[in-house]
């Protein structure tokens, strides 16, 4: 089973808010999935920043990506099993050299997205992971923060309050356990919006 998160190392991307999720998780259920789940993170990083724009970054952003590789590598440590693979991928990408097909193929393969952004914001990423899925005849689970702008409109979705690092690690244990039958009711509802509701309505 794979979770997978994609956004940016900053202040209001909830990334590290998701790990914490997570390696909470593992701690409560390890014993039944550890050898059945892993979680693919996806941060974008401007690597071809210059002046102003670069030195900002940096001053605000450098101090949580090293937090957020020291949450990876912790769990990594604690829950890795020997001859197995590990719990966390940690994938840090140039938006601007990621190709979308890229994206899209970790859509296809990912049974759950993770979307955890502590404001709200244009998040895009469970709508345009409903639509991969969708597209292939796959159905799909979203767990987003209650903050998010798409949240309210995703019924089908699990809404989770970043700061409850419990209450991401029971949806993420809902995710897992879901039957096909909710699993299929819920991806429903939310392609359902995502289709009446295009950037052209």
């Amino acid at each position: 089973f794979v979770f997978l998160g994609v956004g940016m190392p900053d202040l209001d991307g909830g990334i590290l808010h998701g790990l914490f999720g997570y390696e909470e998780f593992l701690k409560q259920y390890s014993s039944i999935h550890k050898k059945r789940v892993i979680f693919v993170q996806i941060a974008f990083v401007h690597n071809n920043m210059d002046g102003k724009a670069a030195g900002s970054w940096l001053r605000r952003d450098l101090q949580i990506e090293g937090s957020i590789s020291r949450v990876v590598g912790r769990i990594n440590s604690n829950f890795s099993v020997m001859g197995s693979r590990v719990p966390v991928y940690y994938l840090q990408h140039d938006p601007v050299t990621m190709g979308m097909e890229e994206i899209y193929a970790l859509y296809e393969i990912a049974d759950c997205i993770l979307s955890t952004p502590l404001r709200g914001g244009l998040t895009l990423v469970p709508a345009q992971y409903m639509l991969c899925r969708h597209g292939r005849k796959l159905t799909g689970t979203v767990v987003v923060s209650e903050f998010a702008a798409c949240a309210e409109n995703l019924s089908g979705a699990l809404r989770v309050n970043p700061f409850d690092t419990e209450g991401i690690s029971k949806a993420l244990n809902f995710a897992l356990n879901m039957s096909n039958e909710n699993r299929t009711k819920r991806s429903n509802q939310m392609i359902g919006f995502v289709k009446l509701y295009t950037a052209h309505r």
